[in-house]
């Protein structure tokens, strides 16, 4: 019964681990496709990282940042690595690193003026 409930709290954790970094990640490349230069869109992005991952990931590596030139008609793509808090401690073998991935368009109608 214990190893039952182990194994519904691990995957349980790495469901929602999943969901944060994601959701983390389509955040983070929204919030950077609107600013109006590179370095502010990926202050930003690492921004938004920082924000939704604190309480999810142990530690975590990115944003990975790649994408077309920073223009009307470009890409913002966002990738990002997270070390899951609390999976040491089940003792199962488990995965405990995921990662994400978004990509948004970078907005025709920011302000670069």
């Amino acid at each position: 019964m214990i190893l039952f409930i182990l194994v519904l709290f691990v995957l349980g954790n790495q469901v929602s681990a999943r969901a944060a970094v994601d959701g983390a990640a389509r955040d983070a490349a929204r919030a950077g496709s609107l600013a109006r230069d590179q370095s502010t869109g990926r202050a930003q992005a690492a921004a938004v990282l920082a924000d939704q991952l604190k309480d999810v990931c142990s530690s975590w590596s990115g944003p990975f940042l790649g994408g077309t030139d920073f223009s009307e008609g470009g890409l913002f793509v966002v990738r990002v690595e997270c070390e899951v808090r609390g999976m040491d401690l089940v003792g199962l073998p488990t995965a405990n690193r995921v990662s994400g991935t978004s990509v948004a368009p970078i907005d025709p109608y920011r302000r670069v003026g």
